[in-house]
């Protein structure tokens, strides 16, 4: 994974257990409209502390990602954002 060519979903990483889906499209949709947000999750319920969000274009994207790039806390813990490529699920 490249995290130079941009695309239309990024990978949000080092998420702390307590954030929700709702947090990340709160986040998310301050830099542009959201087609989804995933949250990988554990077979216990708890998610593996990352997720993926779809935006509707790539130009959204990239906004989101210079937007949030070393900038974004959340719960104590700085966001990881990277442009998510091939392989990885939306």
């Amino acid at each position: 994974m490249t995290d130079q060519t941009p695309t239309d979903t990024l990978y949000l990483g080092g998420l702390d257990q307590r954030v929700t889906r709702r947090i990340l499209y709160d986040l998310c949709i301050q830099a542009g409209p959201v087609v989804r947000i995933h949250i990988p999750e554990e077979e216990g319920g708890t998610h593996r502390g990352y997720a993926f969000c779809q935006f509707t274009s790539v130009e959204s994207a990239t906004y989101a990602h210079r937007l949030f790039q070393d900038l974004v806390l959340l719960f104590g813990r700085p966001l990881r954002v990277r442009y998510s490529h091939s392989g990885s699920t939306a």
